[in-house]
Formats: C-alpha cells, structure tokens, sequence
C-alpha cells in the first residue's frame, strides 16, 4: 500500500498552464486544548506545493511560540522544512530540528 508503483490511476486529466491563485496564509483551524495528552505517538503525510514565503510558515501545528510549543511542521523561505518536537511548554531550542539536506523545488 505505501508503494506509489501500485496506486491505481482512476482518471487522467489535460495539462493546462498554471496560473497564479490566491491563497491566504494564516488561516487556520483553532481546537481548544489541542492534541495535549491524547497521544502517546503520531503520524501525518502531508503534500506541500512550495510558494515564496518571507518568513517561516507553520505546515501543521500545535505551536504558540513562546509559551506553548508543542509539535510543528515549517516550511522555512529557502524551501528547506523544519520540525519542532516539543512537550507543549516553553520553546527550547534543542527541540528544533532544520531539515538542512530537504530543499524543495518550485
């Protein structure tokens, strides 16, 4: 099942050029008390379709930077990810990891 050669192709679409679309960072979904003591592991995917930022962006968080820093997915402006691996408390700097060898390209 984890072996993209065995996806099944259900349709196939035209290429057609790309064209800018309006996006909106920030948005975001608020869940009180988040994922705090529910989980004692966890897995996400994600697909990330990189755009220009100018600052870090949180991919998916549970992140209030500086007192509540749990977990955390960044894309960084040089298109490489950071991962933040915290225990909901205070930011603590070795918790941080920077994916300096992952570059996403546009």
């Amino acid at each position: 099942m984890d072996d993209p050669s065995s996806d099944e192709v259900l349709i196939r679409f035209n290429r057609i050029a790309p064209k800018v679309q309006p996006i909106f960072p920030g948005s975001y979904v608020h869940i009180e008390n988040g994922l705090e003591g529910r989980f004692a592991e966890f897995s996400f995917e994600c697909w990330i379709r990189p755009w220009k930022v100018g600052a870090t962006a949180a991919i998916i968080s549970q992140y209030d930077y500086p007192k509540r820093c749990g977990f955390a997915l960044f894309l960084n402006p040089d298109l490489t990810l950071s991962c933040y691996f915290g225990d909901a408390g205070a930011f603590q700097q070795t918790r941080l990891r920077v994916c300096s060898k992952a570059r996403l390209k546009h």
